[in-house]
């Protein structure tokens, strides 16, 4: 138990003080007798109902005080938390990925990706909050990428589950601009407030540039994040939009982890083989140094694998912690105090002083 107002209860000692003082100069009662009657000896009961008003006043000035510095009872309990992620699945919506040449049903990657991953958010947004971007690129070239944001995350896995099945080869246009897809993603896991004071084409010239003065500014103003996660998934090269290490390197210093699928390219970049080399060693090492994975496979059905990698690799941690009821119990020190009071006033008029 405890006390809301404790210092109220300091008020005890003085007004003990003062009811000393009082009772000192208080008057004595007398009763008229005629003088022809002898007063008997009061008896050792009636002396003691007589005496006990005072001691009754006393304790029922205590328990208002006490009522008054709110008596509460406190009990602790133990809060059960889970502590998940914010994670954003980001998809190829290239030309290729209508290609059925690396299904072993005979069925489009696309729509193979599009069954595992309404299987992976299913699971997921028990604990955390997901989100949908997805990628293309109108043309070859750096100017020509194109993303989407899809639905920005959440727990609705209706939304996410309508927003999945809409997905389609050539919605983006037919080439490939991973590097924008990895950076709509950060965007979309930036608090929305946030996000509006961000000049994008600012940001994106920024992290290109060698100085990267404004990108560093934003990151300090956002600060690191945590638990934030971009899975992407892609069967092709960097043909079309931003270079891709540019923003592998913004998730890197945000603490954003970013998990990587490649299946082998199924049609035509337009890159040189040594070209599509060097992306794919500076795509690797900027994953990694993401605190993410890098996984390829020839067999699109195998990227269930990439995911239970995920789900085993990005677990939701438990957190326990105590809070306090607390319980005020005023009342019952004010209603002892009320019967304190009229026992008081029954008792004094009851067996009046006689001297």
């Amino acid at each position: 138990m405890e006390f809301l107002n404790p210092w109220i209860l300091l008020g005890i000692v003085p007004f003990l003080i003062l009811l000393f003082l009082l009772k000192k100069l208080e008057k004595k009662r007398y009763l008229d007798i005629p003088t022809g009657i002898i007063v008997q000896r009061i008896s050792k009961l009636k002396s003691f109902f007589r005496k006990s008003g005072k001691v009754l006043w006393i304790l029922a000035a205590a328990l208002l005080i006490i009522a008054l510095a709110r008596l509460q009872d406190v009990s602790e309990l133990e809060k059960f938390g889970v502590e998940g992620r914010m994670m954003v699945l980001s998809v190829d919506l290239s030309m290729s990925m209508s290609d059925t040449s690396y299904s072993k049903t005979g069925r489009a990657s696309v729509d193979v990706i599009k069954e595992l991953s309404l299987e992976f958010v299913k699971k997921r947004t028990a604990t955390d909050l997901v989100g949908i971007t997805a990628y293309g690129g109108k043309s070859f070239g750096r100017q020509y990428g194109e993303a989407a944001i899809i639905v920005f995350p959440t727990s609705e896995y209706a939304q996410l589950e309508a927003s999945i099945k809409l997905l389609k080869p050539k919605m983006l246009g037919v080439y490939t601009s991973i590097g924008e897809g990895i950076f709509l993603s950060i965007l979309s896991l930036i608090d929305q407030n946030s996000l509006c004071d961000i000049n994008i084409e600012t940001l994106i010239k920024s992290i290109e540039s060698e100085d990267k003065a404004y990108a560093l500014k934003i990151i300090k103003k956002l600060g690191r994040f945590k638990n934030r996660v971009i899975v992407l998934f892609t069967d092709g090269k960097n043909n079309s939009g931003i270079e891709q290490k540019y923003p592998l390197w913004l998730a890197k210093m945000l603490g954003v982890k970013v998990y990587f699928a490649a299946l082998e390219s199924t049609g035509a970049t337009g890159l040189s083989e040594e070209e599509q080399a060097r992306q794919k060693g500076l795509l690797i090492q900027g994953v990694l140094e993401t605190g993410g994975k890098y996984f390829e496979t020839s067999v699109i059905e195998q990227c269930q694998e990439f995911y239970e990698e995920i789900d085993r690799l990005e677990t939701a941690k438990l957190e326990f912690a105590g809070f306090e009821i607390k319980k005020d119990l005023y009342f019952w020190p004010t209603i002892f105090a009320l019967i304190l009071i009229v026992t008081a006033i029954i008792l004094e008029n009851g067996f009046p002083r006689i001297q």
